[in-house]
């Protein structure tokens, strides 16, 4: 059997090519409660290693900046292997899903931040401040909101767009996304701790 910990984000994509966004969100819960330490945030410290993560979102933003997305996906998913923890590695890979159209595995990491990291809502710093690629961002926001056009009724669609709009700094078209979703009690547990998690955000946020 493998080693949970280091094969988090493959497994996560695997689960949601396979079964698509309920399934994934059964399969994302499995991954967490397998893995010894992860779901409540445990994270040894290892400077080093941070430093070399942090190295490979750097080099991952430049060249997403020079129109070279799977080079940057590349570094992304290498900082996730150092790092299954590193939250920002996995936003990002979020955000390339949503810009590829890959909105179930999109949802699954984000999901698996709110898990491992339930704050990450909760930081000033926005999508734009660190990665300086407005295009990027705004093509994947114009594509979800496509999809969304054509299908109005997919609720993890909203999710995403409201997590990713809360990232951007954009509170209100965020808690509009928000008022698209069903009562948190009719939801699938994931779907509600990631709802609760943005909306903690946008209350802290937005004052």
């Amino acid at each position: 059997m493998c080693n949970l910990k280091p094969n988090l984000h493959s497994a996560c994509v695997m689960a949601t090519i396979l079964v698509g966004w309920t399934g994934s969100q059964a399969i994302v819960s499995t991954i967490l409660r397998g893995s010894s330490g992860l779901a409540n945030g445990s994270n040894p410290g290892h400077t080093e290693r941070d430093q070399r993560v942090a190295d490979l979102l750097a080099r991952g933003d430049r060249l997403l900046r020079a129109g070279r997305e799977p080079q940057a996906r590349d570094r992304y998913q290498r900082a996730l292997v150092l790092n299954p923890y590193a939250s920002a590695a996995r936003e990002r890979l979020a955000l390339l899903d949503v810009s590829r159209g890959r909105y179930a595995q999109a949802l699954a990491e984000i999901h698996l931040i709110v898990q491992t990291d339930p704050a990450w809502f909760e930081q000033a710093r926005s999508i734009h401040t660190y990665l300086k690629a407005e295009r990027v961002v705004n093509d994947a926001l114009a594509g979800l909101e496509r999809h969304l056009q054509r299908y109005p009724r997919d609720e993890s669609a909203w999710l995403l767009l409201a997590a990713i709009l809360a990232r951007c700094g954009e509170f209100q078209r965020a808690r509009d996304a928000l008022t698209r979703l069903r009562p948190a009690a009719r939801t699938d547990t994931l779907d509600a701790s990631t709802r609760a998690a943005i909306r903690r955000g946008l209350e802290l946020t937005s004052r």
